[in-house]
């Protein structure tokens, strides 16, 4: 089982259950684990919604052909990982497939969503940058919300501030 957040308007609902229950229903995803394993399925995503993917083949590679848009944050480094580049290779997800890069998108390169009813995919699994980028992007949204929950110092590392 796993323990997850789903923000629902301004307030935030704390949910002891399944990824799926987490996913389904929210209006975006963030992954982020070490595990090989698959951890989200497109089907899951209800329309509107955007899952964000830090890691390997977390969300389905078999679901990146059935979303409106996916964006990467650079092809050739994410061809060096090795479930990428066999859904690649095997023709599952092409680079025919790809909308476009993340500074394509920041540039305007590439157009960002267009519908609120797409459903899209941030794969960021080639460059640590941009993913401490989004991380801290979204901490700060969350912060300036009112949101979140301060989880307890364990004991081990360095706490961050208080408040």
């Amino acid at each position: 089982y796993e323990i997850g957040v789903r923000l629902v308007g301004s307030e935030m609902c704390i949910r002891d259950r399944s990824i799926e229950e987490v996913v389904t229903g929210a209006d975006i995803g963030i992954g982020g684990t070490t595990s090989d394993e698959i951890m989200c399925r497109e089907r899951w995503l209800k329309s509107g919604a955007t899952y964000v993917s830090f890691t390997r083949r977390e969300f389905e590679p078999e679901g990146w052909i059935k979303l409106d848009k996916v964006v990467v944050d650079s092809w050739e480094m994410n061809m060096k990982m090795k479930h990428f580049r066999n859904s690649a290779e095997s023709g599952v997800f092409t680079r025919d497939n790809l909308h476009g890069e993340i500074h394509q998108l920041v540039h305007g390169q590439v157009p960002g969503r267009e519908s609120d009813l797409e459903r899209n995919l941030i794969h960021t699994t080639g460059m640590v940058a941009h993913d401490l980028a989004m991380c801290h992007y979204v901490y700060e949204k969350a912060l300036e919300n009112g949101l979140g929950i301060r989880l307890p110092f364990t004991g081990t590392g360095t706490p961050g501030p208080a408040d």
